[in-house]
């Protein structure tokens, strides 16, 4: 195969399967990236409002933390391993 990488195992890693795991590695980012945004955003709003604003506003922020940190877990474990049957 003339498109393999070296992997950083050593092993020869198909130029495809790297750009596969680049690509959803990339998407991760994104996703945390818009996640904390939107984390600050909701933190940005004072205490004022109605009870019920208040309330919306703290459910949101609780949201945003959970997807973030959950999304923050997967880092090592996205991408597991690969699987040769040759």
């Amino acid at each position: 195969m003339t498109n393999d990488s070296p992997g950083s195992s050593g092993l020869r890693v198909p130029q495809e399967e790297q750009q596969h795991v680049d690509r959803v590695y990339g998407r991760l980012d994104e996703l945390r990236a818009a996640y904390r945004r939107s984390l600050a955003e909701v933190r940005r709003q004072g205490p004022s409002g109605s009870p019920q604003n208040r309330s919306e506003r703290d459910a949101f922020a609780a949201h945003y933390a959970d997807t973030l940190a959950r999304l923050d877990q997967v880092e090592n474990k996205l991408v597991f391993g690969r699987l040769d049957t040759r």
